[in-house]
């Protein structure tokens, strides 16, 4: 698993980003043109556990946090930076 270091979990704190419904968290992903991409990254994930638990995390969840473990490794798969990641989060906050 991928972890943000606690350095940058007190910055996101800091900011206090709120939790995104499970529609901002799509919608936002569709906004950067990421939508299907998450599904084939995941997909594509060799570890068979990993894979599983991404998946779950990703389909099941009613609500995103944005220092959660698996919103981290969902982002790392995609490529995005943490800043990527923030500016998309504040817009998908807004839909």
């Amino acid at each position: 698993m991928i972890y943000i270091d606690e350095t940058k979990k007190k910055e996101i704190d800091a900011k206090r980003f709120k939790s995104l419904t499970r529609r901002q968290f799509k919608l936002g992903l569709l906004e950067a043109g990421l939508l299907d991409q998450i599904d084939n990254s995941i997909a594509a994930i060799d570890d068979a556990q990993t894979r599983a638990r991404i998946q779950i995390e990703y389909t099941e969840a009613t609500e995103f946090h944005r220092t959660s473990d698996s919103v981290a490794y969902m982002c790392q798969l995609l490529g995005l930076t943490n800043e990527q990641v923030d500016q998309m989060w504040e817009q998908a906050l807004t839909l």
